[in-house]
């Protein structure tokens, strides 16, 4: 299976002051996958199609384009990252002008083959702050970290039995986001078995400077979902994983277990979910919420967990398959999860009360989609599907842009503009309202 994703690192001092207007979950908005976005009012009509679209084709539309002010990154395979299994493949990072998209920087080639096809590519910006940054990112068994100023490699680190042991080189795979905290990169393995009982995927955490092994464990999940790096309300933190069955939290600082799912020692007790491949969890008001789902569309679960102590709150059969991103949380009144998925030609947007778990309203779309990504503003909500839909928070429909293609992705700028990879290009939609600023909360 080829899958790309993207997230990024932010540190403190980059991002202006908003006036709050709106809060939103957000997975990729900060280096931890743990994040809530302030977001002041900003309104974008795309009906009128993109402002600038980029002349070149090969961009991977299964990659979300990364924004980190004055630029965007996107991630290059030579088929447009559509293939399975292609022999050709060659991967690279691209750094386009944040206005103009033109190309600032293209990285060397990076991985090529059956690794880029099965693995994935991850970009990470400012892993360290002042005067320099890092972009950090994963493809076939590799993590590279480039300098974001002129795409040249900082280092790279291949994990195979000379870096993690056990493990098996032919298989062990990324395919998920990595994310940044305490001057580490954490990220996901595959171990390509497709459930049998040995698999050896791994959580493994590296030194960001340097890119030395500092700790591994063994998951025996999927590996397919970035982790998520943790530390409010603990002595230590903690990054959060999917396993065989559930999540389980180890130590961030050296991978010792700190609760697990099928432990009867937690509060309220060991608990099991059906799970196939599982969605990046998230953090809002204070709980972890995440979705399995299965690649069949015939099963999905909707979870929401105490992160702290790996409590279940409540399980939900939602009904939301193949969906490969993360839910929306809207923080505030009124209260709703947002979630989209469905068997292919048949997919939904559907609300969910986040306190509950249950249902609210299912909005259907009358096409599929797969790989497919939100992000939201204010009172809008924006999916990226045959091209970008917004919807306002009952899930009105309010405007769309149709490109054709069932998979597309999108991020929203400092600047209120959307971003989007759909057929091979980048495309920037502009702002129809005043310049908004947004906000990391810690």
């Amino acid at each position: 299976m080829s899958r790309i994703t993207l997230s990024f690192l932010l540190t403190a001092g980059l991002l202006p002051a908003a006036v709050s207007e709106a809060q939103w979950s957000s997975v990729h908005r900060d280096n931890t996958n743990n994040g809530v976005v302030d977001m002041a009012a900003t309104v974008l009509d795309v009906t009128g199609g993109p402002t600038v679209s980029s002349p070149d084709e090969g961009i991977a539309s299964s990659a979300r384009p990364i924004i980190d002010g004055t630029r965007v990154y996107t991630v290059f395979m030579d088929d447009g990252g559509t293939a399975l299994d292609p022999s050709d493949d060659v991967l690279r990072i691209k750094a386009h002008d944040l206005t103009t998209l033109d190309v600032v920087w293209t990285s060397p080639d990076l991985d090529t083959g059956n690794s880029v096809s099965f693995g994935s590519a991850s970009a990470q910006v400012i892993v360290d702050g002042g005067t320099t940054s890092t972009l950090v990112y994963g493809s076939g068994q590799t993590v590279h970290a480039l300098d974001t100023a002129d795409g040249s490699p900082l280092w790279a680190t291949t994990l195979d039995d000379t870096t993690t042991s056990p493990t098996n080189a032919a298989y062990d795979l990324i395919n998920a986001s990595p994310v940044f905290g305490e001057g580490r990169i954490y990220i996901n393995t595959y171990y390509d078995s497709f459930g049998a009982p040995d698999d050896l995927s791994q959580i493994v955490a590296l030194d960001a400077t340097t890119g030395s092994v500092d700790w591994f464990q063994v998951t025996g999940g999927r590996g397919q979902a970035g982790p998520l790096f943790f530390d409010e309300g603990v002595s230590d933190a903690i990054v959060i994983v999917n396993v065989p069955g559930g999540l389980r939290a180890f130590r961030a600082d050296d991978g010792q277990v700190v609760w697990s799912h099928d432990d009867p020692a937690l509060p309220g007790g060991a608990w099991t979910v059906e799970d196939e491949f599982w969605t990046e969890p998230i953090i809002a008001d204070g709980s972890l919420f995440t979705i399995t789902y299965n690649f069949g569309g015939t099963n999905a679960n909707l979870v929401r967990v105490n992160p702290a102590t790996g409590e279940l709150d409540w399980i939900n059969d939602a009904s939301v398959t193949l969906t490969s991103d993360s839910p929306l949380i809207h923080v505030g009144s009124p209260a709703r999860l947002y979630a989209v998925g469905g068997p292919f030609g048949d997919a939904s947007l559907v609300l969910f009360d986040p306190a509950t778990g249950s249902e609210i309203d299912r909005v259907p779309l009358g096409f599929g989609v797969f790989r497919n990504y939100m992000a939201a503003t204010n009172d809008r909500l924006y999916l990226a599907a045959n091209g970008v839909r917004v919807f306002d928070l009952d899930g009105a429909l309010q405007s769309a842009y149709t490109t054709g293609g069932i998979s597309s992705s999108i991020s929203l700028g400092s600047d209120g503009t959307l971003h989007m990879v759909s057929g091979g290009q980048l495309h920037r939609f502009e702002n129809t309202t005043s310049v908004s600023d947004w906000l990391m909360l810690d």
